[in-house]
């Protein structure tokens, strides 16, 4: 005779309170992005570059570090909704949907926190005459990164009306995302709405937008 206890299953009403990771990723990258602060602009010169990250070292630092746990918890989310996918029937899709995750996740890492992490460390101290330039990178690389994003997003909206799984409205959120970044993944203006520097803050509401809802928005309809 088994005597082996079950472990209680959780309530549905504790499910339902307990955050999701895409809650708490989105949570983590629009603290750590608001914790870069106001971020010097194209019109800058080198100098005001490289001071802005000499005096705001410790912001920088706080906002690199809650940015990467954001990023961590992108891959996760991209990684339970590529399985959902690939489990109802269509593993090609669910294998695009988790590799635009990982690509998006590592070019954000690279040219965002890994290059402001470094201004602040030791290059705004010691190479200001390169601060610019470096900076700069991480603006120009909005356009590519939004076109991964869309990717993703986009992706996510085609497997779950190919499956039929989740919640439609979030199907629909997913497609009109992917609209919006398409649009930022082909904005090279040098000033306006359509420069890569205003599209990095659309770029990453939208991507924390799709963060917090993808948890509910992913739950199956009769678990709700």
């Amino acid at each position: 005779m088994n005597t082996a206890t079950q472990p209680p299953a959780a309530s549905p009403r504790r499910a339902l309170m307990a955050p999701s990771v895409g809650v708490i990723g989105g949570v983590l990258l629009f603290f750590g992005a608001s914790s870069f602060g106001d971020t010097p602009d194209t019109r800058d010169t080198t100098t005001q570059v490289a001071d802005y990250f000499n005096n705001n070292r410790t912001s920088v630092f706080v906002g690199c570090v809650l940015f990467t746990l954001g990023l961590l918890a992108l891959l996760a989310v991209g990684a339970k909704v590529a399985s959902m996918i690939d489990a109802a029937g269509e593993p090609s899709i669910g294998r695009f949907v988790q590799s635009t995750a990982t690509v998006a996740a590592t070019l954000m890492l690279v040219t965002i926190v890994l290059i402001d992490a470094s201004l602040s460390y030791v290059i705004g101290q010691e190479a200001p005459d390169i601060a610019k330039g470096l900076f700069e990178l991480t603006l120009v690389a909005t356009p590519i990164i939004s076109l991964v994003l869309a990717g993703l997003v986009g992706g996510t909206a085609l497997g779950m009306v190919r499956t039929g799984i989740g919640r439609r409205w979030f199907a629909i959120l997913s497609g009109a995302l992917a609209v919006v970044l398409v649009v930022g993944g082909v904005s090279f203006a040098h000033s306006g709405p359509f420069s890569p520097d205003v599209q990095q803050q659309v770029m990453l509401l939208s991507l924390v937008v799709w963060l917090l809802l993808s948890g509910r928005g992913t739950r199956e309809r009769a678990a709700v």
